[in-house]
């Protein structure tokens, strides 16, 4: 089996992957993206509800809007709504750069 990985590597760019594998790597980066993402939709949604004086589906919606960068509903009124949503967009897009990063290898 190694001789055919050594000529698989010497002709082709394609690698087949080591015994640690690439799969949990990936999952991990996942699961946080996924926590992260959460996290930022709860408290954007409490964010909006105590400062803008929403409902919780209208603060979910706004907060939704806001890190999706989609800009369909109108700026928020009041400073602290302001506040929330600069740190959506700043938060939101990070998360982006997150997903779009590659991890060290190992």
């Amino acid at each position: 089996m190694r001789d055919a990985r050594e000529a698989l590597a010497r002709f082709s760019t394609f690698s087949i992957p080591g015994p640690r594998g690439e799969l949990a790597p990936f999952l991990r980066r996942l699961a946080v993206l996924v926590g992260v993402i959460v996290a930022l939709l709860v408290a954007g949604t409490a964010g909006f509800m105590l400062t803008e004086d929403v409902s919780a589906w209208d603060g979910f919606v706004w907060t939704l809007d806001t890190i999706a960068t989609i800009g369909s509903i109108p700026d928020p009124e009041s400073t602290g709504g302001q506040i929330v949503k600069v740190l959506l967009i700043v938060l939101g897009v990070g998360t982006l750069f997150y997903a779009l990063g590659r991890s060290p290898a190992t």
